[in-house]
């Protein structure tokens, strides 16, 4: 559509008016574009002829779904397909606190700008009126010591009943069983030799109606995407991986989520709408699940997990380096935590008189819902200066990755669960 506008342009011997022409530019990645119309009850009936796609599914926690959906749109960059991202499962909450799209969390629309490439999600594609039969391709089969396809809640929110056929062995990072497969051992799986050679070897599993079905070719379908990597063991660790590098630091959060966060923050700190955030250092400590490598190396907790001073230190190391590199004074710190123990979090009360804060989980549960604590924690922790985070735990990686590379910040990890 072309809009006409007018302004008038002043010569040496009168004013004349001249049109501009204002286009009105069409997003070239728009989910109309990839889908036939709205969604129907077969997911077959909505994808058009001239167009491929691949899809895939996490079952390992909130932000390890978050890094498999990077490692599902850096396989669709690969193959040139349309990737299809199923929601977000309460894996961290009971069944009953519902699903959220990828898009009520994530920016989309700007996503798929900075990508440069169209990006879908499955309530796009079909609605939850029936089950759908589809064959897919199972890494974890192969690559796994279980030796069987992962079966995880995504699949039963988007309603699909997969058979799975194990891939390749050559899609492993190893020889032997190392749970890892790499990119490219399943990207080729999107082109017909190398799927013709997968098939012939491995045969389908049958899924829930005992239906056996080879891996379909127009959706390109696996069951879990955590494990792949490029060339290295848990790369996702590294600053070159690729998954974060060319999609991963591009997905930013949903512009209500971060007002959200903001707003949450100015009423902590009693500020007016007008007033900016002030800079601060995010923290993140995990506790919960990991007491069960302290007891791996039989350690309490009380000896295993890192002290509050530990965090404190590097709190203070991070203000330093903020100081000396960026010229900024840093007063105030945010912790983020998963521990429930009101004796823990006392210590973190007993420095409020140094600038330390938490959120409200409470409250923000009664305000918003059972998704949100952990959701703002998230946002809250990538909006700040700097961050303080715990070793071996993705949340704290990741939140350090999005620090350093939208914020230009800095940051430390604590380890732990040493003698």
């Amino acid at each position: 559509m072309v809009f006409l506008t007018w302004m008038y342009s002043y010569t040496r011997s009168s004013p004349v008016s001249l049109p501009i022409v204002e286009v009105a530019v069409q997003d070239p990645w728009a989910v109309e574009d990839y889908v036939k119309g709205p969604p129907t009850k077969y997911f077959k009936d909505n994808l058009r002829n001239d167009t491929l796609y691949v899809t895939g599914f996490g079952d390992a926690g909130w932000t390890n779904d978050v890094m498999t959906f990077w490692n599902l749109v850096y396989i669709a960059m690969l193959t040139n397909r349309v990737p299809i991202i199923p929601p977000h499962v309460p894996g961290h909450l009971p069944w009953e606190a519902g699903t959220f799209r990828f898009g009520d969390i994530f920016d989309v629309p700007r996503f798929r700008r900075e990508l440069g490439m169209p990006i879908i999600e499955w309530a796009d594609v079909k609605t939850d009126e029936a089950w759908n039969d589809i064959g897919c391709w199972s890494p974890f089969a192969t690559a796994s010591k279980e030796g069987q396809p992962r079966y995880g809640p995504m699949m039963k929110a988007v309603k699909l009943d997969p058979s799975f056929t194990p891939t390749p062995e050559n899609s492993n990072l190893w020889k032997e069983r190392q749970t890892h497969s790499t990119f490219w051992g399943l990207a080729e799986l999107g082109w017909p030799e190398e799927r013709e050679r997968g098939i012939k070897h491995k045969l389908p599993l049958p899924n829930s109606s005992q239906k056996t079905i080879y891996p379909d070719h127009q959706v390109l379908c696996f069951d879990f995407l955590y494990w792949v990597v490029n060339n290295a063991q848990y790369e996702w660790e590294k600053d070159h991986h690729p998954a974060w590098r060319l999609v991963g630091k591009h997905l930013h959060f949903n512009p209500k989520m971060v007002s959200l966060a903001e707003n949450t923050l100015r009423d902590m700190w009693q500020l007016s709408a007008h007033e900016s955030i002030p800079p601060f250092i995010s923290v993140h400590v995990r506790h919960g699940d990991f007491e069960v490598f302290c007891d791996y190396k039989d350690l309490p907790v009380e000896k295993c997990y890192a002290p509050v001073s530990a965090f404190a230190q590097a709190v203070d190391e991070v203000r330093a380096e903020l100081k000396q590199r960026k010229n900024i004074d840093v007063q105030r710190v945010i912790v983020t935590s998963d521990e429930v123990d009101p004796l823990w979090w006392s210590q973190i009360r007993a420095r409020e008189k140094d600038g330390w804060y938490f959120l409200d989980d409470v409250a923000i549960q009664e305000n918003h819902g059972p998704w949100y604590p952990m959701i703002l924690d998230v946002v809250v922790q990538s909006m700040g200066t700097g961050f303080v985070g715990t070793s071996m735990s993705t949340m704290s990686m990741v939140a350090l990755k999005r620090v350093r590379e939208w914020n230009d910040g800095v940051g430390r990890m604590i380890t732990w669960g040493e003698k």
